[in-house]
């Protein structure tokens, strides 16, 4: 958990208690998201996701390829799913961009136990 000085912590409280933000927004107010599928032609499923009024975008993609059943033995897999997440702006380094990385190998872990 992240250390959050004194002052932090004031300044977080008395914004929820006056229903602020540091933003301008109210406490339950929401950040407005522009959702498009089907982004990526080569991938069974895709996303872009744009908050509005920023330059927040995350790209995901997923591809499903089927095992030859053919060649199924005991305990094979039938499918190889792959997914992506991608923050268009962030850099290789940008700690964003290291979270979808880790957020895309739990979704893959989540879909094998399936």
């Amino acid at each position: 958990m992240p250390h959050v000085s004194r002052g932090e912590r004031r300044f977080i409280e008395e914004g929820v208690r006056q229903n602020v933000r540091y933003d301008g927004r109210a406490v339950l107010d929401l950040r407005h998201l522009i959702v498009q599928n089907g982004v990526i032609e080569f991938c069974n499923g895709s996303t872009l996701v744009e908050r509005v009024h920023t330059s927040a975008k995350v790209l995901v993609g997923v591809k499903v390829e089927a095992v030859d059943l053919r060649d199924e033995s005991e305990g094979s897999e039938l499918f190889d799913v792959t997914i992506d997440c991608t923050s268009v702006e962030a850099g290789e380094e940008d700690p964003s961009q290291r979270r979808f990385r880790d957020f895309s190998r739990r979704l893959e872990a989540l879909v094998e136990e399936q």
